[in-house]
């Protein structure tokens, strides 16, 4: 099931489309695919809350300068917790990426091998956490939040902070008015984002507020 979900929701905001493989630049490297699977635990019960696949890019397959550039990623008030949904697909990569089909799936159209061509970023990809890194931070200046000088996670508007890992956030700050102005701002920039209420556990870290 968790496979079906995780392809379903590529193949529904198009982030690959089928090309036949003579059309791949002759220079261009195939990459492989991999998946990741992971359960989400609820940090008080140590229970497996939800089942997770990831589809991912084998970056083991991709070499500086022909398939990546950089790689990056920086890791008494109201809050709450924001997830990016399918984080790095939401932007194009730097770079044209060539996937071959999943493992044990193969399209042929008439006679001819066809490969995929990615035209959003997919985990795995060694450069796909800079690239996300970058598109968040130009997001993030174009609704006046400014980079923390001692934290490259931490980004701040008015009274507003927001702290970010990946492809998980927190929002904190006097006035909750404030902190939903700030996430509704982020989807006005087309940022795909799952609100989900006030600090309980992150990032495997139990919050209980104190009276």
């Amino acid at each position: 099931a968790a496979i079906v979900t995780e392809a379903n929701c590529h193949i529904d905001d198009n982030h690959w489309e089928l090309v036949p493989i003579c059309q791949v630049p002759r220079k261009a490297k195939l990459i492989d695919s991999v998946w990741l699977f992971k359960g989400k635990i609820d940090v008080c019960t140590r229970h497996v809350t939800k089942w997770k696949a990831r589809l991912n890019i084998h970056s083991c397959h991709q070499t500086f300068i022909e398939s990546y550039f950089d790689t990056y990623i920086s890791v008494g008030w109201s809050s709450k917790q924001i997830d990016f949904v399918m984080t790095y697909t939401q932007v194009p990569p730097e770079i044209d990426i060539y996937m071959r089909l999943l493992h044990r799936i193969e399209c042929t159209i008439s006679g001819e091998e066809h490969i995929l061509n990615l035209p959003k970023n997919l985990y795995g990809s060694k450069q796909g956490s800079k690239v996300w890194a970058d598109h968040l931070k130009k997001g993030l200046k174009e609704i006046y939040f400014v980079l923390s000088c001692f934290d490259e996670c931490i980004y701040y508007h008015e009274s507003v902070i927001l702290y970010f890992y990946m492809d998980s956030g927190i929002c904190v700050g006097p006035y909750d008015d404030q902190i939903n102005q700030a996430i509704q701002h982020l989807k006005g920039l087309k940022f795909d984002i799952e609100e989900q209420g006030d600090i309980t556990g992150y990032l495997g870290i139990n919050f209980e507020l104190l009276e």
